[in-house]
């Protein structure tokens, strides 16, 4: 690899500059990073070109004697310095603070996934929650409902039916336990074959059996919501029976398909903590080249984690949480936590090789402060665009997607806040220990030569050649340019002259001027990248292909469909989707999640008038059924009127209620009048659809219904199905203004962090880019099942994707995107216009080449440990929601790592360039070259005006 260093000998000014040889192939070389940040043209009054490496880290360790002024100076900020001492000052009381914190949210975290939910509470505004409220005046009983299901299959394939004594037995026995369990429970209705039979109403018990005889099922409805502790209680307690002799027993609901979804939960934390946060740490300690560094990346997460699902459990008492939320939360705490820590170490490990390489010894409290000045803002612009994405979230009128918005965004500060107080204070109070952490490792730098050889075997670089250029360069003072390679781009990235040390003599001591990050890895393959997608016409190129390749992919993004249905939400290996399943084609998927429907007189006549009986029996069997599917259940009053003929005079029905005649007919129209509200007002109906009432298909039902207007009363829609459907309108009703919050507010974060104008406007375009390719890949994927080849899971039975999923990946993609565009920006314009008054400004082209170049590895590090972390839910969930989110963050952080940022972002920066040089700067008006600029042009001599920009 090769490296130029500039080493000073004296005070008077005279410096060397030598060009060390390159190795050839195979043999031992210095570390692969040495080259980053070295401290160029250092002066000192003694030299140290021969003392050993002891005595140099005597001399100039800070600890003992004072480094020289240029570093000093180098991390003098009046923020880092104040926040690093008031850390020193206070690090007992601070880490006491965050580990009594940490282990007090241990008790509440452990308890989150248990109290998250399946339960969706529509916005008070729709029309379910109008029905809701209604119906609650009316039928005080029916305000809260949750459905079980029992489907009893017989064993014995060879009988023809289904019933048989031991299975009416078992019935009997459920049903009296079942109504003996608890007081406090209010059973709504619990019906079955032998019950209707024992009442004559034959063609309710009908409705029980299968067509073919072979199945039949027990419901129960309670008075309670699917959340309430009672409901699981009793979900707990109807899990405990098994089937009857001879009998395979399903049981399904939604307070079952909750329970499932918190044992998917749990698998997916297991998987995370288990084996994706033991994987992000060893690509934490390969990148660091240190496992001691890792240890403080373990603390963060720890304190994260523990504090943040601790916050989610109290959050819940305001705002439900969805089952889903755990799983992703903790994903995200991996991702951000890691990353961040390792931004940080970063620097910080950099700050230290620099000051080694230069012979001024370790030192971890300038390195810390290094750290935190280059470093930290960094993390807070990208912590806080992310968490402000997300707690946009909250303008969804859905109270489970805005506690998940609330949560992940406050989660997200709560990284950075502790990435930037335990990293610091850590690093601070045990100084040598985390100074051994840059000492050279000879596995390291073998790794290190293997990958630099390789590089430049693929560039197609002769190093023993380059090595002979190089030598020669030096001792006539030409400049260093590779033959084969440096030629064709001369006007890229000018080299530091080669000088012969009389040469060098002659010269004024200012090449102390030249910034300590100047010295880059030119063998990179981040160099040969930005070296090729900044220059003119390659970045226009570069732009038009990805744009032309992207937009079959692009056309697709809006094109998906979206289904609401919970059982997106249960791990698909689970037995009681098998038992859905069962029951949707033998009987009726609307079973589990019924409609409550609403008649309700609206010219205060009574809904048992015959005149206006019968005009609500013409509306169930001629209106509304022209909407309906066969076979679907409509159970009310006057439903009952087709069937047995005492039904058809309503005056009949009146005199079996309230004289009590004992009669079989009676026993029917009794039956048919609990549908009647107390003043005969309204009535209500249970209507169980044959599909899954909360796809695309249940949805179209609803709106058909909703349009249907009888004449003298109203007809209103209540049930989970009519929450869900209006919850998921009223999000997409927001997700315009959604689009607008977001990108307004990534362009303001922008202009404040850049002071630029077009800078932001970019930005708000690369997301627009990344998120067309990700949404019309998941079009690909999940509608038509393009991946299906690498599983079930990236496909879908319905073709649709989750709407959630669909709503809350915008401003997660949008940022966790922007993490690596502004990582990469803040090292462009420290290039560009200098870090302090000593540091010579850079044309904008090789402004951006250096930052590239200097934060490749890192950024690609940092996106690749976000990677695996929803890689793993990826890979490891079962829960169809789960496995979409993930797959949508991990398409987006992959395209933003290693195609937004590597090609779109530079190409467009230069291409901003070439309209006017200050483009991308401006309203700031950024000179090319100052004072010290143009004193370094001399010295340097080989940057050509093409160069400027």
């Amino acid at each position: 690899m090769h490296t130029e260093r500039v080493e000073s000998v004296d005070s008077v000014g005279a410096s060397i500059i030598a060009t060390p040889p390159l190795p050839a192939p195979g043999a031992p070389m210095l570390n692969g990073k040495e080259d980053k940040g070295q401290v160029l043209g250092q002066v000192s009054e003694d030299t140290t070109l021969g003392a050993s490496k002891k005595e140099k880290r005597k001399r100039y360790d800070g600890r003992e004697e004072s480094p020289p002024a240029r570093h000093e100076e180098a991390v003098k900020a009046p923020i880092a310095e104040a926040w690093c001492r008031w850390l020193l000052n206070h690090k007992r009381p601070t880490a006491t603070f965050w580990i009594t914190l940490s282990l007090l949210s241990i008790i509440a975290a452990v308890r989150l996934v248990d109290v998250s939910t399946l339960d969706v509470e529509a916005p008070s505004s729709t029309l379910a929650r109008q029905a809701k409220k209604a119906i609650a005046e009316f039928f005080p009983n029916l305000e809260e409902s949750s459905a079980f299901v029992f489907v009893f299959t017989n064993q014995n394939v060879t009988h023809h039916t289904v019933l048989s004594p031991v299975l009416k037995g078992y019935i009997a026995n459920l049903t009296n336990d079942v109504r003996n369990w608890r007081e406090d429970l209010y059973i709504q209705s619990m019906d079955d074959y032998y019950t209707f039979k024992s009442m004559g109403l034959n063609y309710l018990a009908q409705k029980m059996l299968s067509t073919n005889l072979g199945h039949t099922i027990v419901t129960i409805a309670i008075n309670a919501a699917v959340s309430d502790s009672i409901t699981r209680d009793f979900a707990k307690y109807l899990g405990s029976y098994a089937g009857p002799p001879g009998y395979n027993m399903a049981l399904v609901g939604a307070p079952i398909f909750e329970e499932e979804a918190h044992r998917g939960a749990k698998n997916d934390l297991a998987h995370l903590v288990g084996v994706v946060m033991p994987l992000t740490l060893l690509v934490m300690a390969f990148l660091l080249r240190s496992l001691r560094l890792v240890v403080i990346g373990a603390i963060n997460f720890g304190i994260c984690s523990s504090i943040s699902f601790a916050f989610m459990w109290f959050l819940q008492f305001g705002l439900p949480v969805n089952t889903t939320t755990p799983a992703f939360l903790m994903a995200l705490i991996i991702a951000t936590s890691i990353s961040y820590t390792l931004i940080l170490l970063s620097r910080y490990r950099e700050a230290l090789l620099d000051r080694r390489r230069n012979g001024l010894g370790v030192d971890g409290n300038i390195a810390t402060k290094q750290a935190i000045v280059h470093a930290g803002e960094t993390v807070i612009v990208s912590g806080v665009t992310a968490a402000f994405c997300f707690i946009g979230l909250a303008i969804y009128p859905m109270a489970t997607i805005q506690s998940f918005g609330v949560g992940c965004g406050l989660t997200v500060l709560l990284v950075v806040l502790v990435c930037l107080m335990i990293t610091p204070l850590t690093l601070l109070a045990f100084l040598h220990f985390w100074e051994k952490s840059v000492k050279e490792n000879p596995r390291w730098d073998a790794w290190d030569n293997l990958w630099s050889y390789n590089i430049n075997k693929i560039a197609g670089r002769d190093l023993s050649s380059s090595q002979h250029h190089h030598q020669s360069a030096a001792a006539q003072g030409h400049e260093d340019y590779d033959s084969d390679w440096n030629d064709s781009f001369r006007d890229i990235v000018p080299d530091r002259m080669a000088r012969t040390p009389s040469q060098n003599n002659t010269e004024p001591n200012t090449t102390q001027l030249i910034k300590d990050s100047d010295a880059v890895d030119r063998y990179s393959i981040w160099y040969l990248l930005a070296s090729i997608t900044t220059k003119f016409p390659y970045n226009i190129i570069a732009v038009i292909v990805v744009t032309l390749a992207l937009l079959p992919i692009d056309l697709k993004s809006t094109q998906f469909e979206v289904t609401a249905d919970s059982l997106s939400l249960v791990p698909s290996d689970s037995s009681v989707l098998r038992g859905y399943d069962l029951l949707g084609r033998e009987f009726a998927y609307g079973e589990v999640y019924p409609y409550t429907i609403l008649v309700n007189s609206s010219d205060g006549q009574n809904i048992t008038d015959p005149e206006r009986w019968f005009n609500v029996w013409e509306f169930f069997f001629y209106e509304l059924a022209n909407v309906t599917l066969e076979r679907d259940n409509y159970d009310t009053a006057v439903m009952t009127k087709g069937h047995d003929g005492a039904m058809n005079n309503i005056t009949r029905m009146k005199e079996c209620v309230f004289r009590d005649l004992p009669d079989a007919g009676c026993a029917q129209l009794k039956y048919a009048w609990a549908y009647v509200a107390d003043d005969e007002k309204a009535m209500w109906c249970k209507y169980t659809s044959r599909i899954a009432p909360m796809t695309s298909e249940g949805r179209s039902w609803l709106k058909a219904a909703r349009k249907l207007e009888p004449e003298g009363f109203e007809v209103l829609y209540s049930g989970e199905p009519a929450e869900v459907i209006d919850s998921m309108n009223g999000v997409y009703s927001n997700f315009g203004l959604m689009i607008g919050v977001t990108g307004v507010m990534v362009f303001i974060i922008t202009v404040v962090s850049f002071k630029s104008v077009l800078i932001p406007f970019r930005a708000v375009c690369t997301r627009a880019i990344s998120l067309a390719f990700v949404y019309g890949m998941a079009t690909i994927t999940y509608r038509d099942n393009g991946l299906s080849w690498l599983g079930d899971n990236f496909s879908s039975i319905t073709r649709e994707i989750t709407y959630t999923t669909a709503l809350t990946c915008l401003p997660i993609l949008v940022g966790l995107g922007l993490g690596p565009d502004f990582f990469l920006m803040t090292r462009v314009v420290e290039c560009r216009k200098g870090t302090n008054t000593e540091e010579c400004r850079e044309p904008t082209r090789r402004a951006v080449i250096l930052g590239v170049t200097r934060t490749g590895h890192i950024i690609s590090a940092a996106g690749t440990i976000m990677i695996v972390c929803f890689l793993g839910l990826l890979t490891f969930s079962k829960v169809t929601v789960i496995h979409q989110l993930a797959f949508f963050v991990t398409l987006g952080l992959v395209f933003e790592t290693f195609v937004t940022r590597s090609l779109v972002v530079p190409a467009f920066t230069t291409l901003l360039g070439l309209i006017y040089e200050e483009a991308n700067w401006w309203p700031l008006a950024l000179t090319n070259w100052n004072t010290i600029g143009e004193l370094r042009g001399m010295l340097t001599k080989g940057i050509p005006n093409g160069a400027k920009n």
